[in-house]
């Protein structure tokens, strides 16, 4: 499944690209799931790391999509941004902040679909395996590349990551190795293993 969040100010914008994406996940059966934040302040107080894809309207109020995607991208460098905007002029600001895409809101029915499909592929070459953790009821998928280091305290493993701060798991550090079966990570000491990346 591929996470999408849509940042954007206009509601009815919102609706119709939502409508597109949904177009899409039928037409190329693949699972997708829409998050919307009405704007980028919105964004950085709700978001939880775990989105594939971000729509980023360029003009908003409060925070632009530019400023708004200099934090995401210092924070996430794997998250895929696809800029939107009516004007064009904003095009070299995006690239620097390594858009996959920018789309003109005046074509958006012609350009989305290609921008999906591109974003699509994208996302696959990514390393996407995470790590599946139920925190306070909560099903959460940390990627891999976002876990630090996991240390066992008293009852419970602590998952240090970049983006999502600490999340506790109750199972042990042992389980917690043996659930993620990759040479990336190795123990420091009995109850400490690091991400080697």
């Amino acid at each position: 499944m591929i996470r999408i969040g849509l940042v954007d100010d206009d509601k009815e914008h919102q609706k119709l690209i939502r409508q597109f994406i949904c177009r899409y996940e039928k037409e190329e059966q693949t699972k997708i799931c829409v998050k919307e934040y009405s704007d980028g302040l919105q964004f950085l107080e709700e978001y939880e790391g775990n989105l594939d894809v971000v729509f980023l309207d360029i003009e908003m109020p409060k925070l632009n999509g530019i400023e708004l995607a200099k934090q995401i991208r210092s924070k996430l460098p794997d998250v895929i941004l696809i800029f939107l905007t009516s004007h064009n002029e904003f095009a070299p600001q995006g690239y620097k902040v390594k858009a996959l895409r920018y789309l003109s809101k005046l074509n958006m029915r012609e350009q989305l679909n290609e921008a999906l499909s591109a974003a699509v592929a994208e996302f696959e070459k990514i390393d996407t395996r995470s790590l599946p953790v139920i925190n306070y009821g909560n099903l959460n998928r940390i990627p891999y590349r976002d876990i630090l280091y996991i240390h066992h305290s008293l009852r419970y493993s602590e998952i240090t990551t970049l983006s999502q701060g600490t999340v506790r798991d109750s199972r042990g550090i042992k389980e917690l190795y043996a659930a993620l079966n990759s040479e990336r990570f190795i123990f420091i000491d009995r109850s400490t293993f690091i991400n080697l990346d």
